[in-house]
């Protein structure tokens, strides 16, 4: 009889209907990369097919563009039947890095209970309130980074009513049709009270190099070229060399930094014929750019003269350049007895890291009736100011790189 009893169970259970596999789904849909300062645009999917009253009890979803540090809420929702999506969009650090998208959901009012996309119970207190997987899925956006550049090339110093020559350079090189939307360049001879256009460009393409040549103020003072850019047409939109928006009725307008970039040239008063005597003039200047691009290679050109007619000449002329903010100096150019008039170039690779490059120049004019003075014309202290790389008779420049 208890075997006849076994048999009818048996049979009972194997005849009563299975349960089909339940499946819950959670997924992010994202793109794999963008360009920095981009819009990102996401969908969140969540449902199940359980057929037993459960749901998406639970889904919540955030983003983050500083790689996990803060985030952003962008959708959270309670009960939303058995299927739900969910579209939402947000810009990306004009920086590059990671942005992130954290999706996390319970699935509820069914048979199994509060479970997750795996069927298994939701740890309330620990792996969702952690938003740990499962239940919580994640999505990483690469942001390629958009190196945008713009520079001013100029003299730091000219004699008064000499030529300047100026060269701006604009480039980018996003990869989502991003171009040169506008280039604006300017100079002024009288300090900025009035400005000479003398470069407006649209539509440029990614990399775009204009020069000009002008005559400094007669009477000394300063000259400044000031430049404005604008990139367009990629995913970013319309952004300054920094990778933020434009403001066009605020900085664009009022060319103010990042859109705007300034260069100032040195008339040298110093230069003009002091009275009752023959005009003597001495120079020492530094061309180079006022910005590169990080580990990129600059070119820099060390000029010395003087027009004395006593004999005297560049009797010593020492260059150094440092790509770690003066921290350490490499000797670049070392002369004496050069002549009356010397230019030499000398080329080095700018830190890759970014920051400022610096390059210095001494010289000590000799041979003539005032005996060493420098380009001033004050006699050299060897011991103080010609030692400590003192201005005068020292000159600097510096070369700007951003920070990777």
């Amino acid at each position: 009889m208890k075997l006849l009893h076994r048999i009818l169970l048996l049979l009972l259970v194997v005849t009563l209907p299975m349960r089909a596999a339940v499946n819950r789904v959670v997924r992010i849909e994202a793109p794999a990369e963008v360009v920095a300062g981009s819009t990102v645009e996401v969908t969140l999917i969540a449902r199940t097919d359980a057929g037993d009253g459960e749901q998406i009890g639970f889904l919540h979803a955030e983003y983050s563009i500083d790689e996990g540090r803060t985030w952003a809420q962008f959708c959270i929702a309670e009960n939303c039947g058995a299927e739900v999506f969910r579209k939402a969009s947000f810009a990306v650090s004009a920086k590059g890095g990671k942005a992130i998208v954290r999706v996390r959901a319970a699935f509820r009012g069914g048979v199994a209970g509060d479970v997750d996309y795996r069927g298994g119970a939701i740890q309330w207190s620990d792996s969702w309130q952690k938003w740990r997987w499962p239940p919580a899925k994640y999505a990483v956006v690469n942001v390629t980074a958009v190196n945008r550049a713009i520079s001013i090339e100029v003299p730091a110093e000219v004699a008064p009513g000499g030529a300047v020559s100026v060269t701006v350079h604009a480039s980018t090189d996003a990869s989502d049709g991003e171009q040169i939307g506008f280039l604006h360049a300017d100079y002024s001879i009288d300090g900025g009270k009035t400005w000479t256009q003398f470069c407006y460009t649209e539509k440029s393409g990614a990399k775009l190099s204009r020069q000009t040549v002008f005559a400094a103020n007669a009477k000394g003072g300063k000259a400044i070229v000031r430049v404005r850019a604008a990139f367009r047409g990629g995913g970013a939109g319309d952004v300054d060399c920094k990778g933020g928006a434009i403001q066009w009725n605020d900085s664009w307008q009022k060319w103010r930094s990042p859109a705007a970039k300034y260069a100032i040239i040195q008339v040298s008063n110093s230069l003009v014929a002091a009275p009752m005597r023959a005009a003597m003039n001495r120079a020492v200047s530094i061309d180079a750019p006022a910005e590169a691009s990080a580990g990129s290679t600059v070119s820099v050109t060390v000029h010395a003269s003087t027009d004395a007619t006593d004999g005297e000449q560049i009797g010593i002329v020492h260059a150094d350049y440092s790509v770690d903010e003066g921290l350490s100096w490499t000797q670049c150019y070392y002369a004496e007895l050069c002549g009356a008039e010397l230019s030499r170039q000398v080329s080095f690779a700018v830190n890759a890291k970014g920051g400022k490059a610096i390059v210095r120049v001494r010289v000590a004019f000799r041979g003539g009736g005032v005996g060493d003075v420098d380009y001033k014309g004050g006699a050299i202290q060897w011991n103080d100011s010609w030692q400590k790389w003192r201005s005068p008779p020292t000159k600097y420049a510096i070369v700007y790189s951003p920070r990777s």
